[in-house]
């Protein structure tokens, strides 16, 4: 299923090649490191008797030439909604199949393995927490910008359901990520009045009161603050000891240094350990040069969705785009799922990148609200 979306993308490619939607706007820089990336890691690989990454390479880079179409074809705000669709229904199909499981995890249930962490469909539980605060950001921006009511209050339960997966999961990064992705939304990117700000602080003073203390012990426990292994003591469950021999690898070989090991050769099976940090991965990956191009691509694309969310116009449809790069981001310091096709998350952020690094949008494929307001404003 991970790859089901190859075939299907690319029968959406030829749609609109043949309905001539795709425009036929140039390379973007953007583009161009991650199709150098993808090219030098099948080199690497393949060179390295590592056949099985070259064919994720392959299988890679073949993703982001139906994502250049996809881009071409269909405008940032379309893919926005339709990823915040996606999300509302993965969030059911999960609570659909794995109800029973949610209710294990939420009760913080510990067995012989430690604490019972939630895993929809066999996912992993960092991954779980990656893929639905992301899906809580998407399902925002319909909740702020629909007109129907009916929308509002599905996108609104689909966030709080989410809310409640990142939580049954433990996972703590995502947690944290959303918090500060929260802030960043009401500092930058939510405009409201100073009575609204007001209200919201009014609140907290009469409710927090009355619930941090509940609040706190049960949070502490589901994340298990205290524990000796993934405690606030722990050197983030480990992850310092871990950094600190991924930043060795990536200058113990000077080959690897320079070109990269090639994607996913910086998994536990190829390095002896998880590098539980997304920039080290990409830099164990791609090599100093161009793992640091694609992390500056990454932060420039957060910075230019900032910009365009602040212009008038249909541009007010990205709200809260920054907000995202900004949980992916933060999320990635604490995960390694940055720069992948395997999760939602990381291809819907990858579709994002470049569609936000060609510039301009395609015409024709606006959302119905934003196309009406265009007509009238003309």
């Amino acid at each position: 299923m991970q790859i089901a979306f190859l075939p299907l993308l690319f029968l959406a490619g030829v749609y609109a090649i043949i309905r001539k939607r795709v425009r036929p706007d140039p390379l973007s820089f953007a583009e161009i490191v991650l199709y150098i990336a993808a090219l030098l890691s099948a080199a690497v690989t393949m060179f390295r008797g590592l056949y099985e990454l070259t064919e994720y390479s392959i299988v890679f880079f073949a993703s982001l030439m139906l994502f250049s179409i996809a881009v071409r074809s269909i405008p940032l705000e379309g893919l926005l909604d339709t990823a915040a669709m996606a999300a509302l229904f993965e969030t059911v199909t999960c609570l659909l199949v794995e109800r029973r499981s949610l209710l294990v995890a939420l009760s913080v249930h510990h067995d012989e393995g430690g604490l019972t962490r939630f895993t929809p469909l066999g996912t992993n539980p960092d991954v779980v927490g990656l893929i639905f605060g992301s899906s809580v950001i998407l399902m925002a921006r319909r909740v702020l910008l629909t007109k129907h009511l009916g929308e509002r209050v599905a996108m609104i339960m689909g966030m709080l359901l989410a809310l409640v997966f990142v939580v049954a999961a433990s996972a703590r990064a995502s947690f944290l990520a959303l918090c500060g992705a929260c802030i960043v939304a009401f500092a930058f990117e939510l405009r409201l009045n100073r009575s609204t700000y007001w209200k919201m602080a009014a609140a907290c003073v009469l409710l927090v009161p009355l619930i941090v203390g509940r609040l706190y012990a049960y949070l502490s426990g589901i994340f298990e603050l205290n524990s000796r292994y993934r405690g606030v003591e722990s050197g983030g469950s480990g992850r310092t000891i871990v950094w600190a021999k991924g930043v060795a690898a990536i200058f113990a070989d000077p080959i690897r240094l320079s070109f990269g090991g090639g994607f996913r050769s910086s998994e536990k099976s190829y390095i002896g350990f998880f590098t539980e940090d997304a920039y080290i991965s990409v830099l164990l990956d791609s090599g100093l040069f161009i793992g640091t191009a694609i992390i500056g691509i990454y932060l420039f694309a957060a910075l230019k969705a900032l910009r365009k969310s602040r212009q008038s116009g249909r541009s007010k449809c990205l709200i809260l785009v920054f907000t995202y790069f900004v949980f992916v981001l933060c999320e990635s310091v604490f995960n390694r799922y940055l720069l992948a096709i395997g999760n939602p998350c990381s291809l819907i952020t990858l579709m994002m990148l470049m569609s936000l690094s060609i510039g301009r949008q395609p015409v024709g494929g606006v959302t119905r609200e934003f196309a009406s307001n265009g007509r009238a404003a003309g």
